[in-house]
């Protein structure tokens, strides 16, 4: 096994279950890898946070607002969401949509949309971003965090390495986020939930095309 698969297992294995940010943040690394969100440099290969936050918003707006899982103490993401889904609903008498339709919302006024990301990398860096790595009293090396440029640097090989072990690493950081959801939540149907998050396109009236998924009674 690649040293920097396990670097990666060792730091999802110690995230503590007293918020999903760290899992958020994990996730979202990974759905930048896979989708080609990084520019390849000399070096080094760079994903900007400008990215990374975008899917971060996404996970939290499926979960929070589409399938209506409580996630716990109201922290500056959930805030976030819930203003978003306040103004939406000032417009809108429909408001359990999927996020495609909430991001189409937001960049139909660009200056908010900027506005909301720009407050979100303050909260991911103060208080995920280098945080991330820790893993008890050890700092992986998974990525350099460089601050002023809001930006995350990892090596070619370790993009490719992603890439390969995606489905694993993904599995394991929704076992994480399962496990702390399941203080806050009853009889949701949370696996399934957090299987989805980051689908792309989904109505509520269309999920009976995921019922292997969610079960009958979703």
């Amino acid at each position: 096994m690649e040293k920097y698969l396990n670097d990666w297992i060792t730091v999802i294995e110690s995230i503590k279950n007293d918020n999903t940010y760290k899992a958020s943040w994990g996730k979202a690394i990974i759905e930048c890898v896979l989708k080609g969100e990084f520019e390849v440099r000399e070096d080094y290969v760079i994903i900007e946070e400008y990215f990374i936050v975008q899917k971060v918003l996404k996970y939290y707006w499926n979960m929070n607002i589409f399938f209506g899982v409580n996630q716990g103490d109201y922290l500056v993401v959930e805030k976030v969401v819930d203003e978003i889904h306040k103004q939406y609903k000032k417009r809108s008498k429909k408001t359990r949509v999927w996020y495609n339709v909430i991001e189409t919302y937001l960049k139909g006024n660009q200056l908010m949309f900027e506005r909301i990301i720009r407050r979100l990398m303050i909260t991911m860096n103060k208080n995920v971003a280098y945080r991330f790595l820790n893993a008890g009293r050890k700092k992986m090396k998974l990525y350099v965090l460089d601050l002023q440029n809001k930006q995350i640097r990892l090596k070619q090989e370790h993009i490719e390495i992603i890439q390969k072990y995606s489905v694993l690493l993904n599995d394991l950081i929704n076992y994480k986020w399962i496990m702390f959801l399941e203080h806050y939540n009853v009889d949701k149907h949370l696996a399934k939930s957090i299987y989805l998050i980051d689908k792309k396109n989904i109505r509520a009236k269309k999920l009976k095309s995921y019922t292997e998924f969610l079960g009958e009674d979703f």
